[in-house]
Formats: structure tokens, sequence, C-alpha cells
């Protein structure tokens, strides 16, 4: 069960097998959304602009979304729009005013690259309960890339003890979550070692997640032509196709066949609220 590349001082008191070749694959991040955006433009079109978002403009006396604003001026036309903001979704005014949060916890990665024998690291990921010395219970995640490359992430920070940054850019990491990071994956195996691994990158995120730990995909209520899709937590990338095109879905059609959305409604926490004040 115990990959051979597994070979660290570390004590490995069980292990099991989650998957197989037939059953579970990787994505790379990056990779993926690259091809996708890359897809969109080269066979449908799209045209893809980077900038920050100011506001959603609604027609005049009217709910319905007109344009979008962003970089302080620039407005972009606009018949339906999807907020898929992550962490910063409740900077957004609209998106605030569903009286819910979406709160955004801070977690930590590095990227090593073995110097050598990087055939021997096997495509197997890792999902592990690590106990450090002092008695400190962890949660890290290992997973070898195609590229020769090995992704190891983990060491959340507390909720509300970190606030998310305006720009994506200010989003730097802890020493220290680097440092334990680093120090897992060369008890885990000698060939993620410091001295015999590259580090490419030490890098942190934020994962949006929302009150009830589901997340907000839909139609945005009290407005016509806007949606919003969030708070997917850790499982963004894995969920992401799937919300899109359930998402999608939705907004052709009216309704979604590829996926039942009615729980992850938006609505659902003005109804609560709703009920709530109406109980006080």
């Amino acid at each position: 069960l115990i990959p051979p590349w597994i070979d660290g001082d570390a004590t490995v008191l069980s292990a099991s097998t989650l998957g197989s070749t037939a059953t579970t694959a990787q994505v790379h991040p990056l990779l993926f959304t690259r091809a996708l955006v890359s897809a969109a433009m080269e066979r449908w079109g799209a045209r893809l602009l980077i900038g920050k978002l100011d506001k959603v403009s609604v027609g005049t006396g009217t709910s319905k979304v007109s344009s979008v604003v962003i970089d302080g001026g620039t407005s972009v036309s606009a018949d339906i729009v999807v907020l898929a903001m992550g962490p910063w979704s409740s900077r957004d005014a609209i998106l605030s005013s569903l009286t819910t949060r979406i709160s955004g916890v801070k977690a930590h990665s590095v990227v090593l690259r073995p110097r050598h024998s990087t055939d021997a690291i096997s495509p197997h990921a890792l999902f592990l309960k690590y106990r450090t010395r002092d008695g400190k219970s962890l949660d890290p995640e290992v997973y070898p890339r195609p590229s020769g490359e090995v992704y190891i992430c983990g060491m959340p920070e507390e909720e509300n003890v970190v606030d998310v940054p305006d720009k994506p850019e200010d989003v730097v990491p802890r020493g220290e979550s680097i440092e334990m990071l680093r120090r897992v994956a060369g008890h885990l195996s000698t060939h993620l070692m410091d001295d015999d691994a590259q580090v490419v990158a030490e890098q942190a995120c934020f994962l949006p997640c929302s009150e009830d730990g589901l997340p907000l995909i839909g139609k945005v209520p009290g407005f016509e032509g806007l949606y919003v899709a969030t708070g997917h937590s850790c499982w963004g990338i894995l969920n992401g196709p799937a919300t899109g095109a359930s998402l999608a879905e939705l907004i052709v059609h009216g309704h979604s066949q590829l996926v039942d959305l009615s729980p992850y409604d938006p609505a659902r926490f003005v109804s609560s609220r709703s009920r709530r004040r109406g109980r006080t």
C-alpha cells in the first residue's frame, strides 16, 4: 500500500487505499484553467478582460443587470452576469445584501521538484493524518504531478485571523506554515528533503467558505440576469466544471438537468434570515 518513495524517517502507523487509476484522476489547476479559457476564446470567440470589479449596474427603475464596471470606470455591457469571486465575494455590495458571508480561510502550499531520481516518485496522492513530535495534529495532502513536481498543501490559518487582501498578488504565505510543510515533506521522503529538492513555489490562497458549508450557485434574489457561483471551499477546482455546466443550463434553459441546484440556491439565506426575524 505504501509507495516506495515514502522512505523518510516518519513512522507510518496505518495506510489504506482510497482509489485506483480507474476511479481517480488529478487536475493541475493552472493548466486546466488555461486550457478552458483558451478553448473558449478559440472556439467560441470569448474575450478575457482582467480587472477589478467595481460594481454591477442595473437599468434605471428595474432590477435587470445592464453592465459591469471594472477598474474605476470601464463599463462592459451585459445582460447576464455571473459573480464567481471566490473569497472576495463579500466585498461585492449585491452579494453582501444576501445577509450571508463568504469567509476566506487561508491555506498554504509548497511545490518541490526532486533534484535526483524524479522518476522514483509514483503518481500516488497522499491524504495524511500527520502528528508532529510535539503532538500537534495536521492534515497535509501530497500530489505528485506528471511534470515531475510534487505539490504539498495544508496548514490553514484560523478563520477571521487573517483578512483577505484587496489584490490577489498581496496574498503571501506565512513563513512558519511553509516551514512546517517542507518539514513534513522531508520526513515523508528523502527525495523531498531540503538538500534533495528544489523549491519551485511557496504560496498561499484563501478558500471561500459559506456559513452553512455549501456553495452558493444560482440566481441572486431580487435581480434579473444576475447569478452567483462561490463558496466551494477547497473543492472549487473539483466542482468548478460541474458548477459552470449546470449554471449554464440554468441560465439558458431556466433549470439544470446536470445537477440539482436547489440545495445551493442563494435564496436560502434570505429565507432563513426572514424566518428568524419573524420569530423575534
